[in-house]
């Protein structure tokens, strides 16, 4: 495939669906209380009126969680991407405002003075030692931090390598040039196109011999190819399209799992962090482990880091 997307193409494509977890959708009921609970013990002792900085806050997961626990917050959520299209107008809270293609190591001047700066998932992309500075500037001397960051033995880590590598399954097998060659060649449904057809089932095969984790991905990408093979020739105008969609996404799916699974931090990349935190005179700095689930039994989800 040739596409070019950059990081923000990427991110955007994702939040434009109306995703609010980048991470955490799929967990468990109780799994979202721990979260929500884990943002919800940030504000408890906040002033009345306190202004938060949620930084690459994607669609609002933790602006909306805080906005629904304190009413009385002022919320600036930033993020370098272009957000859902209803966040423009979000009525969850008439203090939130967001900020979108907006980069988080070049905030805005007027965006400082906080009592909180938060962020689930996302700091960590931009870089942890270019955001030392950024603290620093832009929060009040009374201030606090909270931050849920990529683990690089998270089990939603492990979780996402799973993915990419089926998705480079995939397009070791030439799927989505399969796929096009298909479309190419169904207006005239002749010999080209069988024999495309044939090449894409025998690739179909190929794949799944290849017995690669549960395929969950897979099976959605098949399901949505055979509705485009299932399409008469007189509607291979709408047939490219879907072809070419399937295709963009998956690769930006792929470049988004590749983000995050670079993005993840070491218990030395964490030490290291820490200790720039440390030296920028930040205090009561809390590095944990943040796990779900059953205690027999934990998902590890994310480094959690508190400091003051």
């Amino acid at each position: 495939m040739n596409f070019k997307l950059d990081s923000k193409d990427v991110w955007s494509m994702y939040w434009s669906t109306g995703e609010q977890h980048s991470c955490v959708a799929a967990q468990s009921q109780d799994d979202l209380a721990a979260i929500n609970q884990y943002w919800f013990d940030a504000v408890v002792q906040l002033p009345i009126n306190a202004r938060v900085l949620d930084l690459a806050c994607g669609n609002g997961a933790v602006s909306l969680t805080l906005a629904a626990k304190r009413a009385d917050l002022v919320i600036d959520a930033v993020d370098k991407s272009e957000l859902a299209p209803n966040l423009k107008s979000v009525k969850a809270n008439d203090n939130i405002r967001f900020y979108e293609s907006t980069d988080i190591l070049a905030l805005p001047e007027h965006l400082k003075g906080y009592d909180l700066i938060c962020s689930q998932f996302g700091v960590e992309y931009a870089g942890l030692k270019k955001l030392v500075p950024v603290l620093k500037d832009r929060i009040r001397e009374t201030g606090s931090l909270r931050f849920l960051i990529h683990h690089h033995s998270s089990d939603l880590v492990s979780g996402s390598r799973l993915k990419l590598q089926e998705y480079q399954a995939l397009e070791s097998i030439n799927l989505f040039v399969l796929v096009n060659d298909v479309v190419s060649t169904m207006i005239d449904e002749g010999q080209a196109h069988r024999s495309a057809r044939q090449k894409l089932e025998y690739a179909g095969q190929a794949f799944v011999e290849k017995q690669i984790g549960t395929k969950p991905i897979a099976g959605k990408i098949f399901d949505a190819i055979a509705e485009i093979l299932a399409l008469p020739r007189e509607q291979n105008a709408r047939a490219r399209a879907l072809a070419d969609n399937i295709s963009i996404r998956a690769y930006a799916e792929q470049q988004r799992l590749g983000q995050m699974i670079d993005s993840a931090q070491t218990p030395e990349m964490m030490d290291e962090f820490v200790n720039l935190l440390d030296s920028a005179g930040f205090e009561h700095i809390d590095l944990s482990q943040f796990a779900l689930g059953d205690k027999s039994e934990p998902y590890l989800l994310a480094w959690s880091l508190q400091a003051s």
